[in-house]
């Protein structure tokens, strides 16, 4: 029995790890501004790629836009393709971007779908970097004065290339600890 143990947690390192998505990402759909549909692998640039989920009916989701929009030099200049996304009613979003002299892409995504895809809850606004597999390499919720904290230390992870995740050294630990007790017996 204890040697099964010991080979499940070893096989544990191997594993892809845990799955945020409930579905393929790739094939959540979104709209643009004229209501054509469109893929999230499609939104998604050749290189990674930070989202804004944000409400129209929240100040806070509403302001971290504008300030996601104020940093774009900042974004851009390293490699990330900011893209915002409302799940306010599409018409109503996109008028509000305008009017602020909003220039990004953005895009509709009726019933949070995408947002539920990532399990990023309904906390607005929310941002998520990903890399062009669709990977999640960073995610932070809230706004505020915090926003600018969050956004910062996303830009910093994605200069991060050798970006590993945590359950690799949790799982390489376990195995160590359950090898150890096997082997002392």
């Amino acid at each position: 029995m204890k040697h099964m143990v010991s080979l499940l947690l070893f096989l544990s390192l191997f594993s892809s790890g845990p799955c945020r998505a409930q579905e393929t990402p790739g094939h959540t759909i979104v709209l643009d501004e004229k209501g054509q549909p469109s893929s999230l692998q499609e939104v998604i640039s050749p290189g990674p790629t930070l989202i804004i989920f944000w409400r129209l009916d929240s100040k806070p989701s509403r302001e971290a836009v504008v300030h996601v929009y104020q940093n774009l030099a900042r974004i851009q200049g390293k490699g990330i393709r900011p893209v915002a996304i409302a799940t306010s009613p599409q018409r109503a979003a996109a008028d509000f971007l305008r009017s602020q002299g909003i220039r990004m892409d953005s895009f509709y995504d009726p019933g949070g779908k995408v947002a539920a895809t990532y399990e990023l809850g309904y906390v607005y606004p929310s941002l998520l970097l990903l890399d062009e597999n669709l990977r999640v390499q960073g995610q932070a919720e809230g706004g505020g004065a915090s926003f600018d904290t969050h956004l910062s230390r996303l830009l910093e992870r994605s200069g991060n290339s050798d970006h590993r995740p945590n359950w690799i050294l949790g799982g390489a630990l376990i195995v160590i600890a359950a090898l150890t007790f096997a082997l002392s017996r």
